[in-house]
Formats: structure tokens, sequence, C-alpha cells
């Protein structure tokens, strides 16, 4: 028995502050399995939080992957597609197998469209370093600024990326 269940003088048992002992020995554990709960809780959000930012820079990074591999398989078709452009522009005796190397030309340059590949506009436009690569410079009075005058070879973008600069002859004012 402790010294404070005792009866005092006057016969009163003394008033108490707080709970009991019993009360004390249930408390404790509760409070003790709360915040075992809460902890609990803040963990499971924060794997949560972790799994999400997993998970999207996974997708981004297979996004990325994706779209390198894509414009490495377009890039190494663009030979072709020069090729097929140049075969259309080739005088044949043949009406029929010209048609047909037209529609061939057509038809490819179509499907790398469809995936994402443009061509950089060049005759005629301003030119841009960071577009085009000038192979020649020619001598003209009047341009302010200097406009491309020839193509030698087209240049493209892929999905709005640089995939080859179209390589060009510029006039300046010299």
């Amino acid at each position: 028995m402790n010294v404070d269940d005792l009866p005092t003088v006057d016969g009163d048992m003394p008033a108490r502050d707080g709970p009991s002992q019993p009360e004390l020995l249930i408390q404790a554990p509760s409070e003790r399995l709360a915040q075992e709960m809460a902890d609990l809780d803040r963990r499971l959000v924060e794997a949560r939080e972790d799994y999400d930012n997993l998970r999207r820079r996974t997708e981004r990074e297979r996004s990325d992957w994706i779209e390198q591999a894509s414009a490495e398989l377009v890039g190494q078709l663009l030979p072709v597609l020069d090729d097929l452009e140049y075969a259309t522009r080739i005088e044949c005796l043949d009406p029929q197998y010209a048609r047909g190397i037209k529609i061939i030309y057509q038809r490819f340059a179509d499907t790398l469209k469809g995936v994402g590949l443009e061509p950089i506009p060049a005759i005629g436009e301003r030119f841009d370093p960071r577009l085009h690569e000038a192979v020649q410079r020619v001598e003209a009075g009047s341009p302010k600024e200097p406009l491309i005058v020839d193509e030698y070879q087209k240049g493209y973008t892929f999905n709005g990326r640089l995939l080859r600069a179209s390589r060009v002859k510029v006039a300046v004012r010299l």
C-alpha cells in the first residue's frame, strides 16, 4: 500500500491531482499506440510520395528514351529520304517508273512526318545559324540580312528538336 492511499487525520481520503495508478497503466500504452499509429501514418504517406515520385521519374525517363531512340532511327532514315527525293528529280524515260518513285517518296515522307519529322524552311528565308549550315556565301547588294538562296541538303526537326541542319548557300552584302 502506498502512503498516499492512507486516510488523512480527519478520515477523508486525500484529493488526487490527475489519474490514478490503474488509469496511468491504461493511458500510457494507448498514448504510445497512438504515437506509433501517427508515426506509421506519416511513414505511409512518405512511402506513397516516394512511390509517386519514382513512378513519374521512371515514366519521364522511359519517354525520353523512346524519344531519343525514335530520333536516332529517323536520323538513320534521312539518307534514304534524300535519295528518293533526288530520284524524283532525275529524268526517266519511263513515265510510269518516275511516277512510282514519286509515290514511294511521298508515302515515305508522309510516314516520317506522321511520327514528328518536319523539314526546315530554307530558300528565301533569313539565315538562322541554329537551323542552317552555310556552306557557301555569295555577294548580293540588296539584302540587309543574310538570305538563303539555295539549299544543298534539306534540314529537319524531329518533334521540335533539330535533327539535321540545312546545308545552304547564303546571299550576304559584302
